[in-house]
């Protein structure tokens, strides 16, 4: 886990979020604002775009309440 405690940057934080995570095969981030997906894409992660906020996302759930959709996103992630 990483938060804007270790800072302000949204690819810092992502990176070291997975450094602490001990090098994960896979890694998928969750979003809900443009600077989200711009800083997966950085990264060269998979996205899924929570709410309506980044219409251009190829993946996207309305919200995080079903568990269903969750996971076949998760999945289908890249």
């Amino acid at each position: 886990m990483a938060t804007a405690d270790d800072s302000h940057d949204r690819r810092e934080i992502l990176s070291t979020a997975i450094d602490r995570a001990g090098a994960p095969s896979r890694v998928v981030y969750l979003g809900d604002r443009p600077w989200d997906s711009a800083a997966a894409a950085a990264l060269g992660i998979g996205f899924v775009a929570v709410g309506s906020h980044v219409p251009e996302a190829k993946l996207q759930i309305t919200d995080l309440e079903d568990m269903t959709a969750v996971w076949n996103a998760l999945e289908r992630a890249t």
